[in-house]
């Protein structure tokens, strides 16, 4: 059952949906780059994980940016959706959750790029592996969203589109790409939210 309890979306809900999406990865990689540095000033540019070597800040990268990330994109999703929907909690944990794990979802894309013989690190195998990743975020936030939209299930698929489009144009800028699984997703919303056209007997 819809629990929408004002009015619906409007355009203004929309555009700061994607405006949203780009300010919740300015401020995680500026938060990111503030701890990794911190780190490197007072450990150096190495950390030792099991008796390996890694490059500190890329070691960081994929354990913290992601969380930091999914943070702030969660809670800024959260602040418009609570203005329309009740019950929206669980929104923030299940994108920090979902996000949380994007480097294993992303070695998994990358196992499933090599058993279908595509070289790991092509555009094709990123693909893969966001697809996955928005996939799993479709799925966690899914779970939040069903109670509130009927047929809800088609915000995963469009969480999964949305991040493989990154994949494919990673090479505009970290940040621009991330309009596109903001697009993608405003979109499915628009489109759940969209009233059936009433059928008309001849």
């Amino acid at each position: 059952m819809i629990s929408i309890e004002n009015k619906k979306p409007d355009a203004q809900f929309y555009a700061t949906w994607v405006l949203f999406s780009i300010v919740s990865g300015v401020v995680a990689f500026i938060v990111y780059v503030l701890i990794a540095k911190t780190y490197n000033a007072f450990a150096g540019d190495w950390i030792v994980v099991d008796g390996v070597r890694h490059i500190a800040e890329d070691y960081l990268l994929q354990y913290i940016l992601w969380p930091i990330f999914g943070l702030f994109y969660g809670y800024l999703q959260y602040i418009l959706l609570r203005k329309y929907f009740s019950g929206m909690g669980w929104w923030v944990p299940a994108t920090v959750i979902s996000l949380s794990f994007t480097f294993l979802e992303m070695k998994l894309g990358q196992s499933i790029a090599s058993a279908l013989g595509i070289d790991p690190y092509s555009v094709l195998a990123v693909v893969i592996q966001l697809m996955l990743v928005g996939g799993f975020l479709g799925a966690a936030q899914w779970l939040v969203l069903r109670s509130h939209i009927p047929n809800a299930v088609w915000w995963i698929p469009a969480s999964m589109v949305g991040w493989g489009l990154v994949g494919i144009s990673g090479n505009l800028g970290v940040f621009t790409t991330l309009v596109y699984p903001a697009v993608i997703t405003e979109l499915a919303l628009y489109l759940l939210l969209k009233p059936p056209q009433a059928k008309t007997s001849e």
